[in-house]
Formats: C-alpha cells, structure tokens, sequence
C-alpha cells in the first residue's frame, strides 16, 4: 500500500510539472508571438503620412532629398528593406471605405486587371494606361507564363512572379511578391524587380532598383488602413527623373484600384 502510495505521488508530481512546463511554453510562445510583431497592428508604427479618414482622399508623400529619406521611419514588420538608399521615396495612407479585407486581398491577386488602371498625367493633361501588359508567371524567367493567383494562395511566405510592362519606353521587368503576413486581420506584401529595366540600351532600373510594399489592416471593426510606400533608384538624371505630380497620381491609381474605387475618378489627385 505504501509503495502505491508513493507511486501515486511521483505521477501526481509528475503530472504537475508537465502542466507546470506547459503553462510557462505558452507564455513563453504568447512572449515571442508578441515580441516578434505577428497579429499586432504594424501600421500603428507609421505615423507619416497620416491617414485624412475614412472614405477620404488618401495622403501622399514624395521625398527625394537624401536626408529627408534617411530620416523616414520604416517598421520592420513591414518587410521592406532598401540595400541603397532609394533617390525616391512616396507613401501613402488612407481608410478605404465600403469594401473588406477579402475584397483587397481578391484585388491584390488579380494581377492582370492593373492594365485596367489609368492614371492621370499632369504634363499630358490625359489619362493614361498605368501599365500596358501584366502577366501572371509561374517563376522568375519572363518566358514561364501562368495564371493569376487564387486569394487563398496568398499566404504567409508565399512568393508569386509577374511580367510588367509600363506605358513608358522603359522595358519590361519580372517582379518578384512576397507574402510577408496574411491573417485574418492583415495583408503585408512586398514588390521586387528581379530583372534590369532598359531604355535605348541603356539600364535605367537595375535589378532590385524598385521596391514596395502595400499593407492594409483592419481598423477597428468595419474600417481599414491602408499604407503604400514605394522606393526607387533610377539611373537617371535628376531633369529625367519623373515629376512628383506623377509620382501622387500612380501611387493614387494603384490605391484605387485595389480599394475598388474607379481609377479615373474626378478629380485626378494632381491634376
């Protein structure tokens, strides 16, 4: 009886310190869950620009002075990193109204429907096509056609390709998508071009020369946050660089389109 004893004590011990060691696993996970910034709000570490309300025109930066660029606050939940200093910077902000997360994230991989979009061209004084030909690939050499994505493929650490051809005489690049998050309350990917962009034989965007990135969260129950933030390292002069007029009304155009909002709505954001 007492040996029984004894062993009912060491598995009641026993038991103890496994419930014990789970109880200290997961406050150690719920620790690292949160350190680590997964399910938090990482919008709330981007204060400029900030967001007008929802429903409201979206706030635009466009930086192009070095210091004003290095001084600019980038959350490193975003993903997004600059291995030069890009010689542009433009971010915007809004609260999209009367469209969902889901509905984002169906946009975000309809790839091909940006040759839908227009933009506004202030030197032109027309709307213009944002870019002339996207296609969907199934990996990195622009010969390997595929299909655009389905909304549930965009997953966490899922990784898409796609051939872009803008309305401009640059050649066409292969830009690379990573799912940085994607949960029930946020999409985070970023843009990479992994080919060279050329204009009269010239390289004008060298590899990984255009990055971005397009986050959107939920904000409170119904609303969202959306942030773009783009960066590039043109090799071109400064007189040849694009205007920051341009800069806005692409950057809107690409907010639109994804917020479901017609991209030649009146009016143009610089007109």
């Amino acid at each position: 009886m007492m040996l029984r004893r004894q062993g009912l004590t060491r598995r009641a011990a026993s038991a103890q310190g496994l419930r014990c060691a789970a109880r200290v696993a997961a406050v150690f996970l719920l620790f690292f869950f949160l350190a680590s910034g997964a399910g938090a709000a990482c919008l709330d570490d981007v204060a400029v620009p900030a967001s007008a309300g929802p429903g409201a025109e979206p706030s635009v930066i466009v930086l192009d002075e070095a210091d004003a660029i290095a001084a600019y606050a980038l959350p490193a939940c975003l993903g997004l990193r600059f291995e030069t200093p890009p010689a542009t910077l433009v971010a915007l902000r809004a609260s999209p109204a009367n469209t969902s997360l889901d509905q984002v994230i169906a946009r975000i991989a309809a790839f091909s429907t940006l040759e839908t979009v227009r933009y506004w061209s202030k030197s032109r004084q027309e709307w213009r096509w944002l870019v002339s030909e996207t296609q969907a690939l199934s990996g990195p050499d622009p010969e390997q056609a595929g299909t655009d994505p389905a909304p549930g493929e965009l997953v966490t650490g899922a990784v898409f390709f796609a051939l872009q051809d803008d309305s401009d005489p640059l050649s066409a690049i292969v830009m690379r998508m990573e799912v940085v998050r994607r949960d029930e309350n946020a999409i985070v990917i970023t843009f990479e071009n992994v080919t060279a962009s050329t204009m009269m034989g010239l390289t004008v965007l060298p590899v990984g020369s255009l990055r971005s990135v397009v986050a959107v969260e939920r904000n409170g129950e119904d609303g969202l946050d959306f942030y773009l933030l783009s960066g590039n390292s043109a090799n071109l002069p400064a007189w040849l660089l694009p205007a920051k007029a341009s800069h806005i009304n692409r950057a809107v155009a690409v907010y639109r389109h994804l917020a479901g909002i017609p991209s030649e709505a009146e009016p143009p954001a610089a007109p």
